[in-house]
């Protein structure tokens, strides 16, 4: 038997309590939602209100008021899987972001400075490969930007890859079965250098997960992830978002139908995201379709969350490496939880039930 077939998600009774939540935009009804915690362990949150898009950020102690990155006359995509995707590095902040629907979306980028706040607007996408642009997704690596975007037409779709260095020139991504799931969203990460994308496939209605490593030419070394054959002609949405600890173990999760239900699953590479465990279900005995799986790690702990539709967001700790997961009690119930941890930090955002955006801190129970 793998290992990971071994996986357990236990709940303690009653199990600890995470730490209650601060609002971040209060009175301020938000939407699409995205957090990432920057080196020093500083947090950045990022949504959308009134078609714009606004950026705070917090030292440890109250978040600053939201600033505005882009003003009136965008139209920000919200919905599914498209959303404003927020990067940060020692020195920097990159948001990239749909404006407007198809066929009349443009993908923009949007950077600046950490301590000024000034934004500048650029307009990717526009060269050989646009037509549908939709969904872009931003990483650093080491100063520079990196940003990948779904392209296509008349249903055929693939995901071009553009970098600072090379003014966003865009390279289309190879290697993939198939295409890329035409409206499931994709992961960007870069790790020591090496550019990493992790998909949901679309070959003959076959949407397993796939994980590329990248090389200077856009061709992927593809990996799959899931084994579950599910085959769905229609457009799941939920996943896939990896996680890496410190000694390259990943785990990756996403939510699709093989049972029957939407469920949340969960599986475990042990050699760097080459070779995968069979996934196991996150909450197995819910009878409620579920959403939205979320995963971060400090390196060490691995934090999961994933919400049960109409209902709660349910959040776990793991201490051994995702061989075992714990729930821990969500003070308010939240709904698009967004997870992330860095320089010593782990957080959790969500919306609450007047969908104002609230942090809460996260930390090892042990």
């Amino acid at each position: 038997m793998a290992l990971f077939s071994l996986l357990i998600f236990a709940c303690i009774e009653p199990p600890p309590e995470s730490p209650a939540p601060v609002p971040i935009a209060d009175e301020v009804e938000a939407a699409a939602i995205d957090l990432a915690i920057d080196d020093a362990g500083r947090a950045w949150v990022s949504w959308v209100s009134d078609d714009r898009i606004f950026v705070a950020h917090s030292d440890g102690g109250p978040f600053t008021e939201g600033i505005s990155v882009v003003g009136s006359g965008y139209r920000p995509s919200v919905g599914t899987a498209r959303r404003p995707h927020l990067a940060v590095d020692d020195e920097r902040i990159a948001i990239t972001f749909t404006d407007g629907v198809t066929p009349e979306a443009e993908v923009w980028l949007f950077t600046g400075d950490k301590i000024s706040l000034d934004f500048e607007g650029r307009l990717l996408g526009e060269t050989g490969v646009n037509d549908t642009l939709d969904q872009p997704t931003v990483a650093f690596d080491d100063g520079e930007i990196w940003v990948a975007w779904k392209f296509g037409k008349d249903h055929e779709y693939g995901i071009a890859l553009g970098t600072e260095t090379d003014d966003y020139a865009p390279t289309v991504v190879s290697g993939f079965p198939g295409q890329p799931c035409e409206c499931c969203p994709h992961e960007l990460t870069i790790v020591e250098g090496q550019p990493i994308l992790v998909q949901r496939g679309n070959e003959l209605d076959l949407r397993e997960i796939y994980l590329g490593f990248l090389d200077e030419e856009g061709v992927a070394d593809v990996h799959r992830v899931s084994k579950n054959d599910w085959i769905l002609a229609g457009c799941p949405y939920d996943g896939p978002e990896t996680t890496r600890m410190a000694d390259g173990r990943v785990l990756a999760t996403w939510v699709d139908a093989t049972l029957g239900d939407a469920r949340a699953w969960v599986s475990r590479s042990d050699d760097g995201g080459s070779s995968w465990d069979d996934a196991t279900q996150v909450l197995p005995d819910s009878d409620r379709s579920q959403a939205y799986p979320r995963l971060t790690s400090n390196g060490e702990d691995i934090w999961l969350s994933v919400e049960e539709i109409w209902s709660t967001t349910h959040l776990f700790h793991s201490a051994d490496g995702g061989v075992t997961f714990e729930e821990q009690m969500v003070a308010v119930d939240l709904v698009d939880v967004q997870l992330a941890s860095g320089g010593g930090t782990t957080g959790m955002i969500g919306l609450d039930s007047d969908d104002h955006l609230v942090w809460s801190p996260l930390g090892s129970p042990r």
